[in-house]
């Protein structure tokens, strides 16, 4: 090898050609990582916020029927007292 075929090289190994080439390792590592790390913790941790959704879900359907349930009971003791005080105003 001559000296101009040495500096070529050297150029290719230090400039654009070289950074380009770094960068193209550098995404295809962080692609790898983000595949086979990241997304899947990323899906379990979903999985567990959808289903901690569907028991808070559950227990607020709860509640609302009981009180659905108590404003009914309410309601009725209500018009019954209303009722009694017509009853007595006559």
């Amino acid at each position: 090898m001559d000296a101009a075929s040495l500096a070529v090289i050297a150029q290719l190994i230090s400039g654009p050609a070289a950074a380009v080439g770094i960068c193209l390792v550098f995404l295809f590592g962080s692609y790898k990582l983000i595949v086979t790390k990241a997304l899947p913790q990323f899906q379990k941790n979903l999985d567990q916020i959808l289903e901690e959704h569907r028991k808070d879900r559950e227990v607020f359907k709860e509640s609302i029927d009981l009180m659905d349930k108590r404003l009914n009971k309410l309601e009725d003791e209500v018009r019954e007292i209303k009722y009694l005080c017509k009853s007595k105003e006559h």
